[in-house]
């Protein structure tokens, strides 16, 4: 008798330790995939009671964000829920079948914060990590960061055509200057050409009108010899 007993409770630790090994390798399942929880939501009044070792099944979204690498361009701005976590009444203890209905009780309101790219970040006031991150941080946070890189290569080509435009602008700036500086010289060349011509024209006209004056002289002066010569017969003839 005592041999079967000894034998039954042999046969019991042996399904508690399998159960216990099980439970095990399901919580590890739990966080591998839903991470632990920060410490800051572990102790007394927090959501996971002090030295829980589990998986973070209520802030499983919470994320980090050291994926902040361009926060000038890309709006954060977060936004904040609260639901109403509701108990089962008091006068349902013991009641296979309640009959009636009470108010459920509100045991804590769980607060949501959801940023502008559609995830929740942790509150601002916590400082811990979790000891164990899960698939879904890990995945979110891949997220996060190639939007983030996609919003940096945004805003650089964006900086790249702004530098391209003004590049052109500086350029069509300086050929439109050379333009002007070149009219400004043609008109200065042609300028003086015309000042050349007029000078040249101005010192023909001199030359011309020295030369009419001398043929003017020349020909006065012939003019008065002749005329000398006439008084001169027709004064001797007397």
């Amino acid at each position: 008798m005592s041999e079967g007993i000894r034998s039954q409770e042999d046969s019991l630790e042996e399904v508690k330790s399998k159960i216990l090994d099980a439970e095990r390798g399901v919580t590890s399942q739990l966080i591998e995939i839903y991470g632990s929880p920060y410490s800051d939501d572990i102790g007394p009044g927090k959501t996971f009671p002090q030295d829980y070792v589990g998986p973070d099944l209520v802030h499983y979204l919470y994320v980090d964000m050291p994926e902040h690498i361009f926060p000038a361009t890309v709006n954060d701005e977060a936004k904040e829920f609260e639901i109403g976590i509701l108990g089962f009444p008091p006068e349902w203890q013991g009641v296979a079948t309640p009959d009636k209905f009470f108010k459920f009780p509100v045991l804590t309101n769980y607060t949501i914060r959801l940023s502008a790219n559609g995830f929740t970040h942790r509150p601002a006031d916590w400082s811990g990590r979790r000891s164990s991150p899960g698939r879904i941080q890990q995945s979110i946070s891949g997220v996060i960061a190639a939007e983030r890189l996609l919003a940096k290569a945004a805003d650089t080509s964006r900086r790249q055509f702004s530098s391209m435009q003004t590049a052109l602008d500086l350029f069509k700036a300086n050929y439109d200057s050379k333009e002007e500086i070149r009219d400004a010289e043609l008109g200065l060349l042609i300028s003086e050409q015309t000042l050349k011509s007029v000078l040249l024209a101005n010192e023909i006209f001199a030359a011309v009108t020295d030369t009419v004056a001398k043929s003017v002289d020349n020909v006065t002066g012939a003019f008065r010899g002749i005329a000398q010569i006439v008084d001169c017969r027709f004064g001797c003839r007397r």
